[in-house]
């Protein structure tokens, strides 16, 4: 297997992995509002598929793609861990992710979750990661959906470039990209939860509102708890 990292970015990037061919897509400088989503999701597709036509142009010996966002090019021991696992798995045709974490502060405690609600929807609960998986000892979870930073073969994007849903009134109900890319793809689609990935606020804008998270959950259990009664 021959692997290409992939990102996009308003001025040059460097992936510090010496031995892993990296293409880094530059463009146009924009500020995203989140409320108009589709906007915004149409531009990132345009971006990430130019990023890949020009990629393969650039190493046409890849034999796969590993999607990272530039907020990951320097978590390096997680990105090899990546890698690696997928060479160890030794199936080519899979869909392999790693596991993308808020990290916040809240006093002397750090709280940790999942950061990526759109990409890995399986995956939130009240802090992210479904707690039965998180007790047990397997670290590695089939899911419908995933996100980058992650490692797909080259010809699922040759056959099915990203796009964006249409015939969808409401932005908000709009989904990402990848979920109807993992779909079309018709591949296993793996998480390791064990190679974590992180996001801070230093470098997003997403407000982590852990009040309602715990709101929503304590909701969630009082409900089952009396429908078992």
């Amino acid at each position: 297997m021959r692997f290409l990292a992939v990102t996009v970015a308003q001025r040059p990037a460097t992936l510090n992995y010496d031995e892993m061919p990296f293409y880094c897509h530059t463009h146009e400088p924009v500020y995203f509002t989140r409320d108009k989503k589709r906007e915004r999701f149409e531009k990132l597709v345009r971006w990430w598929n130019d990023a890949h036509k020009l990629a393969i142009e650039y190493y046409p010996d890849a034999t796969h793609f590993f999607d990272v966002g530039t907020y990951y090019l320097g978590q390096t021991r997680s990105l090899r861990q990546l890698v690696l696992r997928y060479e160890r798995l030794q199936c080519p045709e899979i869909i392999l992710a790693g596991n993308v974490l808020y990290r916040k502060n809240v006093g002397p405690f750090q709280l940790r979750g999942t950061y990526d609600t759109l990409g890995f929807p399986e995956l939130v609960e009240l802090f992210g990661v479904g707690l039965r998986w998180s007790r047990s000892g397997n670290r590695l979870v089939q899911l419908s959906y995933v996100s980058q930073p992650f490692i797909y073969p080259v010809e699922y994007w040759q056959k099915h470039p990203f796009h964006v849903r249409t015939g969808i009134e409401k932005d908000e109900d709009i989904p990402i990209w990848y979920m109807d890319f993992c779909d079309e793809s018709g591949a296993p689609i793996l998480v390791d939860l064990g190679i974590r990935f992180y996001r801070d606020e230093t470098n997003s804008d997403v407000i982590v509102n852990l009040t309602k998270r715990i709101r929503i959950y304590a909701g969630q259990k009082m409900k089952a708890s009396t429908s078992q009664n």
